[in-house]
């Protein structure tokens, strides 16, 4: 099984979502809620975002036919705290180890690892570098009818616009995500 696969089914009983093995945008906006996509390798690639006008960058792509953007509602905003690593149930954190370093001029920086064992043949962790950004739509109830009434034009649009081979279970509708500049992932 490769490691993004092994990495997303090992975190997904954590209650923190999909877990991206490779959550670099790169040169694209960052992932938002109301993107419509699927995964490959371990990446959520974007297909359109379905809250943004049709001129926005997130919809570079264009949008399916007879788009209408979802109106998302009210949002909870939090934070994920980067003072713990999150790992599957099947990791245990053995310890943990700052250093710091300092050197010519006024600036002093800490670094360090952490130490992880595994019980089972498989595994996974989440280090969080920086506090990550949390962001949760509350109204579900507008992405499943919207969903709903959507599925098969972005099916259609993925496949026969953008020739994805995707398949209509492989659809991902955003509705939360965790963001942060600073992680490492293991599997």
């Amino acid at each position: 099984m490769p490691a993004w696969e092994t990495y997303y089914k090992q975190l997904l009983s954590r209650g923190h979502g999909h877990a991206l093995w490779d959550a670099d945008p790169g040169e694209h906006p960052a992932i938002d809620i109301a993107d419509v996509g699927y995964m490959y390798e371990g990446a959520f690639v974007r297909l359109f975002n379905a809250s943004k006008q049709i001129g926005d960058v997130s919809n570079r792509l264009g949008t399916p036919v007879g788009y209408k953007p979802i109106r998302v509602g009210e949002i909870m905003e939090g934070t994920l705290s980067a003072s713990q690593p999150i790992t599957s149930e099947t990791v245990i954190q053995r310890g943990v180890d700052v250093n710091v370093s300092g050197g010519y001029g006024p600036t002093v920086q800490p670094f360090g690892g952490f130490s992880f064992q595994c019980t089972k043949e498989t595994g996974a962790a989440l280090i969080i570098g920086e506090d990550a950004e949390r962001r949760n739509a509350l109204e579900k109830h507008i992405f499943i009818r919207y969903v709903l009434e959507n599925h098969h034009v972005w099916l259609k649009f993925a496949n026969d616009v953008h020739n994805r081979g995707i398949n209509l279970d492989e659809l991902i509708l955003v509705t939360g995500c965790d963001r942060t500049s600073a992680w490492a992932s293991a599997a």
